[in-house]
């Protein structure tokens, strides 16, 4: 809650902190929404096909058009779901930094090219491992 006040006094964009999924796990199909200035979040709904969450609901009635262009610019570059391997390396580097340092550099080089959102989780999995590593070598020596 402390963000979302932080945001309204800073003035910055609140769509930036607003989890949107615009990938239906079930279909994998991207949903594109289209605006008109009576749209209701109801309508925004039915044509996700899904229920909004509460920070969506928010930010979509705050501002319709600028969360409509948003979502449809990350709808555009596929940034629908978190890249599993970059979860998976950023986690593993807290308790075995040798495979999280793998697991993260082979989740950098597929995001390279599948173009999935985890690049952060992936460079901060990468950077725990490394530094983990390195902590374990000079504590064995």
């Amino acid at each position: 809650m402390t963000l979302f006040f932080a945001i309204l006094c800073t003035g910055q964009s609140l769509l930036a902190s607003v989890p949107v999924s615009n990938v239906d796990p079930k279909v994998k199909s991207v949903k594109m929404l289209t605006y008109s200035k009576t749209m209701k979040v109801s309508d925004a709904e039915v044509q996700l096909g899904r229920e909004m969450k509460f920070m969506e609901k928010f930010a979509f009635r705050l501002n319709k058009k600028k969360f409509i262009d948003a979502y449809n610019a990350d709808a555009a570059e596929g940034k629908g779901e978190t890249d599993g391997l970059a979860i998976a390396g950023f986690v593993v580097s807290f308790f075995v930094p040798i495979v999280g340092l793998i697991l993260s550099a082979v989740a950098l080089g597929k995001l390279r090219k599948n173009g999935k959102s985890g690049k952060g989780l992936a460079t901060a999995g990468l950077i725990l491992g490394i530094l983990g590593t390195v902590l374990a070598i000079i504590i064995l020596l």
